[in-house]
């Protein structure tokens, strides 16, 4: 199938696999400290106290809107959805 965004796709996935099924989440770049991106993940109203890690070839920009994928126990920054 082909999307308009990666929020489309991510919102299929989501809607096909459940909720509860949290492989992927999006989230706000709010702030860059000393590089790293500080977060606010769509539906919560602070920002996550973690520094998330970032593939190498994504830049953090503050207003970005970005896909993290779990890993383990945790996420990584895939990139900026345009």
């Amino acid at each position: 199938m082909i999307y308009s965004s990666e929020k489309d796709k991510i919102r299929e996935m989501q809607e096909t696999f459940g909720t509860g099924f949290d492989f992927a989440k999006m989230a706000k770049v709010m702030s860059v400290e000393s590089n790293r991106p500080i977060i606010r993940f769509y539906g919560e109203n602070v920002n996550a106290v973690k520094k998330y890690p970032y593939l190498s070839s994504y830049t953090p920009a503050v207003g970005d809107t970005v896909v993290l994928i779990k890993i383990g126990r945790s996420y990584v920054i895939l990139g900026r959805v345009v």
